[in-house]
């Protein structure tokens, strides 16, 4: 069971172009070899995250927050799939066929519904309710009201317009009957519940949740039906519009209607326009404006914000007129206040909707106009409190002074950089003919409020010369720090060696008193100094003892610890940089660079080993780590302070990698 999962890992992995993955979801550049762009795991400011694709390998890493992985681990992490999903969904998306695994129905538990059933719920109820649209009879007032809309055939099948029927309990009925059938085939009926497409009546049994509306389902950015919205056939009904309520797999405050249509347009054009509807959203699509996404029922969050930001460079926000689209808009402008991008609000004229606006005669060319007439979120917001300075007093335009800066101190005015904070004091001193420096004081006096959620979710990694917690073999053999840390740097060159190139487990090096064995057999992960690297390397000797052929994306799918994975990321570029130098620079293959640090590691024991004898080893002396000797290195490494880089570029020099770049600096 375990053998076929892994074999249909690595086939996965093999047909998977992380590159084209990471970059549906991350606007990416290339740099040097690589391609950077913003994280999505943590509130990333500049591009943090590289996505590594040569020597035929290819993962992710942040080396702001410490994420990574390979093409599994970012579907897990950014879609909160999990791994048999994750699997299953690149499986498809490769046309990978997989082992058929009995087992995998019996990992739900009894009476428990997991993501993936809430998931095949709603898929299920996105066919039933487009099945009843297609009816002739059922879907008749549905397919009208998307007639009078200008809705086609085209629109329809694009959008996945469904409709629900009359009935009370239409979809009940057919999900009992549909799970007596079918059996563990078939997601359970809590499934549906917790999905939110059928709910518990005031009798204490349940009913449909939509009925007698057009329905439109909600997609993730995969395209995958997450929830529904509905809007009302009958006048007398109400609320005009109900949306889904939230669940494991849809969550207002993130969801972005029409994303998995929008988001190709949106990395193309570097923009992304933001309604407030569905049938804005199709109205702009339609009208050939593509990439327009909308809330759902909600104002724009941080959440949004940091989806579009790792999409686009700057946003249009859309609102008609009146005052409810004003204040809107001005939350909006409060959530993008500290965000790196440019945020415009756009105001439609004569109070339309864009689903108006474009439906009318030359709308799409008023549109247009509209777009390019919208305002920077600075001034939009000047001109919002200018209005309100009207009339006001010497005391009032104090209090409302002392109000703005100190909502924009909430805002993350005193975090700005620089450049960006001064033209917004700049702009606060014109608006209120007040000396900047006055307003610059005013603010750095003001402690902020924390906002909710302003940690972004990031990754907590311990701190920089945290020392791991140690019980091993190879920690007990180092008496002094300096010793130790020595060790620990011979043990992470060459594990960073094996990191890029996993098959060198298998190649001989000498063992003092038996001959030529492989790495593999010639040091037990236990050895290791460094829980961390005791760890990554018993994941590479398993598969070198199995003769399983491990290249660095199975060897990140071995590994299940996050932070395990962020630093054999690291280590995997230090090694490449390592393996590259070694064969321009001295001309070693990887096989004899990886000899040549195992070397070093085995004498640096042997010579602990012959202190702690009290003999000599003179020949040792002068082969561990270098002529200079390694506590001679260190030395050096303390004066340099505490230089991420410093241990690579001592220790990497004694076996001829002379280059200064770092796992998390590089060209």
């Amino acid at each position: 069971m375990t053998a076929s999962f892994n074999n249909d890992r690595d086939r996965v992995l093999a047909a998977t172009d992380i590159l084209s993955l990471v970059g549906e979801v991350v606007a990416l550049r290339p740099k040097g070899r690589e391609h950077v762009g913003l994280c999505p795991f943590h509130d990333d400011r500049s591009p943090s995250m590289s996505v590594v694709t040569h020597k035929g390998t290819g993962f992710y890493k942040c080396f702001a927050c410490g994420a990574a992985g390979n093409a599994i681990d970012f579907v897990i992490n950014y879609h909160r799939m999990e791994f048999p999903e994750a699997l299953r969904f690149l499986a498809e998306r490769a046309n990978v066929e997989l082992t058929p695994w009995e087992g995998a129905r019996n990992q739900r538990k009894a009476g428990e519904p997991t993501r993936d059933d809430v998931l095949r719920a709603n898929a299920l109820a996105e066919k039933f309710f487009r099945r009843v649209y297609a009816d002739a009879e059922a879907g008749a007032r549905a397919r009208a009201e998307a007639g009078r809309r200008g809705y086609d055939a085209e629109t329809a099948q694009a959008f996945g317009l469904g409709a629900a029927p009359q009935r009370m309990d239409a979809l009940v009925e057919g999900v009992r009957k549909a799970v007596k059938s079918a059996g563990a085939d078939y997601p359970s009926f809590d499934a549906f519940v917790q999905a939110g497409v059928i709910r518990p009546s005031r009798s204490g049994d349940y009913i449909d949740l939509l009925r007698d509306r057009l329905v439109f389902p909600i997609y993730d950015e995969l395209g995958r039906p997450i929830a529904f919205g509905g809007r009302k056939l009958d006048p007398e009904q109400e609320p005009k519009y109900l949306n889904s309520p939230e669940s494991p797999v849809f969550h207002k405050s993130r969801a972005l209607y029409g994303i998995h249509l929008a988001k190709r347009r949106i990395v193309e054009q570097s923009t992304a326009i933001v309604t407030e509807g569905y049938t804005d959203v199709i109205a702009c699509h339609r009208a050939g404006f593509g990439n327009a996404v909308a809330t759902l029922g909600t104002a724009l969050t941080r959440e949004h914000a940091r989806v579009l930001r790792r999409l686009a460079e700057r946003v249009v926000l859309l609102f008609d007129g009146d005052e409810a689209g004003q204040k809107a808009a001005d939350r909006a402008v409060e959530v993008f206040f500290s965000e790196t991008i440019d945020i415009r609000i756009c105001v439609l004229p004569g109070g339309l909707d864009p689903d108006d606006l474009l439906r009318s005669e030359g709308g799409a060319e008023r549109f247009r106009e509209a777009l390019s007439r919208s305002v920077d979120a600075l001034p939009f917001m000047a001109t919002r409190i200018r209005r309100q300075l009207e009339g006001r007093g010497l005391s009032g335009r104090q209090q409302l002074i002392e109000q703005t800066v100190a909502k924009f101190v909430d805002l993350g005015f005193n975090a700005m950089p620089g450049l960006r904070r001064q033209l917004v004091l700049q702009t606060l001193s014109d608006l209120f003919n007040f000396p900047a420096p006055e307003i610059d004081r005013l603010a750095k006096a003001i402690r902020p409020r924390p906002l909710p959620g302003a940690d972004g979710g990031a990754i907590i990694e311990p701190k920089p010369g945290e020392a791991p917690e140690s019980a091993t073999v190879g920690a007990d053999m180092i008496a002094s720090p300096q010793r130790a840390r020595a060790r620990r740097e011979a043990e992470r060159r060459l594990l960073a060696v094996l990191c890029a190139e996993p098959g060198l487990a298998r190649a001989s090096v000498p063992v003092e008193g038996a001959g030529a064995l492989p790495l593999s057999e010639a040091i037990r992960p236990e050895e290791f100094a460094d829980p961390a690297h005791s760890a990554i390397f018993a994941a590479i000797s398993s598969a070198a003892e199995a003769a399983r052929v491990l290249n660095f994306d199975g060897l990140l799918g071995e590994l299940a610890d996050t932070s395990l994975k962020s630093l054999a990321s690291d280590l995997y570029m230090f090694g490449a940089d390592v393996l590259r130098d070694a064969a321009g620079q001295e001309g070693r293959t990887a096989t004899e660079e990886v000899a040549v640090s195992w070397r070093d590691l085995e004498n640096l024991d042997r010579r602990e080993r012959l202190r702690n004898s009290g003999e000599r080893d003179e020949a040792g002396a002068s082969r561990t780590l270098g002529t200079d000797g390694a506590v001679e290195r260190l030395a050096q490494l303390r004066e340099r302070g505490h230089d991420a880089t410093a241990a690579r570029r001592l220790f990497g020099r004694s076996s001829g990698a002379t280059t200064d770049r770092g796992p998390g600096g590089r060209d």
